[in-house]
């Protein structure tokens, strides 16, 4: 009777063959529940800013979220010190009455009501300056 059974070694391998087929029939179904390949709509803008640090020496300023995409973000002069809040607010530190010029190139994705946030929303308090690379025509 013995002589019939499969070896154990046979065993795993028919065991581990199920298991190979179970999970690429898993990833195949997985696969097939991706979103389209388009992006919502969205612009892209690499604006100058220009700020005067209030009475308080904290600067305030965005941060990547799901509706915005910082590709960079530069301050000139560069903050005393950098840090967020218990709500993940961004600030710089600076002497109070500072004249801080920000550079940011960002994407900004439109909300769930279909509006696509300004530089100037989103960098409230700031004079959006004319950019050399202007690039903010909705998408």
């Amino acid at each position: 009777m013995l002589g019939n059974l499969p070896s154990p070694t046979t065993r795993r391998c028919r065991w581990l063959g199920l298991v190979l087929a179970g999970s690429s029939t898993l990833a195949t179904a997985a696969c097939s529940t991706l979103p389209g390949s388009t992006y919502p709509p969205f612009a892209d803008h690499d604006v100058t800013l220009a700020f005067t640090v209030p009475s308080s020496g904290h600067l305030p300023l965005p941060t990547t979220s799901p509706t915005l995409c910082l590709h960079s973000l530069q301050a000139v002069p560069p903050p005393a010190r950098e840090w967020y809040d218990g709500d993940g607010q961004r600030w710089f530190d600076y002497a109070p009455g500072t004249k801080v010029t920000v550079h940011t190139r960002c994407r900004v994705y439109a909300t769930a009501d279909g509006k696509i946030a300004t530089p100037g929303e989103l960098f409230a308090g700031a004079e959006p300056r004319p950019s050399a690379h202007p690039d903010d025509a909705p998408r």
